[in-house]
């Protein structure tokens, strides 16, 4: 039987121990599916563009990941930002939420009922949060 796919997504902009911490939460979850955020998406969200350009950032996350076996894959997000199109095209049986994404249970459960949501909790956010590293 194959193990869960979970669908877990960020900008991962400055790559730190807290989101080495929800990766290896997701890992721990099921078979990882990680979208990183495209610049432009960033840059939408935000307000500014990431610090880092999104072919580095996503090197940094499959190294990450490649450290948990070969089950794990990430990829860009779409240039559109339609972060639906993309959770419904990966289909996830699991969707792992930073404790800080914007996203709500309950919009994710509206596009794909038979998900399950989970939160992740915060992982020292006083020390580990991207924004303090602008």
């Amino acid at each position: 039987m194959n193990p869960p796919t979970v669908f877990v997504a960020g900008a991962f902009d400055g790559l730190h121990v807290g989101h080495q911490w929800l990766l290896s939460v997701a890992a721990q979850l099921g078979a990882v599916r990680c979208i990183v955020g495209r610049d432009v998406t960033i840059f939408r969200l935000k307000g500014e563009a990431p610090k880092v350009e999104e072919s580095d950032r996503l090197e940094r996350v499959k190294g990450e990941l490649a450290a948990y076996g070969s089950a794990h894959t990430a990829r860009l997000g779409n240039a559109s930002g339609d972060r639906m199109s993309t959770l419904k095209q990966i289909n996830p049986d699991r969707v792992l939420l930073g404790y800080d994404q914007r996203f709500t249970e309950e919009e994710i459960i509206k596009a794909l009922p038979n998900v399950q949501v989970v939160r992740a909790s915060a992982y020292a956010p006083e020390y580990f949060k991207s924004s303090y590293f602008r």
